[in-house]
């Protein structure tokens, strides 16, 4: 019983992840875009709310479970990062 409840918490946690990074990519787009600095702020205060409205419910993540993907998500992390700073310093040379 516990072991289908975290499956099913944790699959909802995914499907909660899936949309808080479009309405993210969204955001790049419209940052991209020229969207006016007053409206990018008002819609990152709402994707920083959500951010932290889906870690507040979510299921915890065993220490060892993060610690052993915590290298392998930095470093995709570091190539995102660096793959955005690429898109928008070539946006800005448009």
């Amino acid at each position: 019983m516990l072991g289908k409840k975290q499956f099913t918490a944790h699959k909802e946690s995914a499907t909660q992840l899936d949309k808080l990074k479009k309405h993210a990519e969204g955001l790049w787009d419209k940052a991209l875009g020229g969207t006016s600095p007053e409206e990018l702020t008002s819609k990152s205060r709402e994707l920083q709310d959500e951010i932290y409205q889906n870690r507040s419910t979510n299921p915890l993540i065993f220490d060892w479970l993060y610690n052993l993907l915590r290298n392998k998500d930095e470093e995709l992390m570091n190539k995102t990062v660096d793959e955005l700073v690429k898109e928008a310093l070539e946006s800005l040379e448009k």
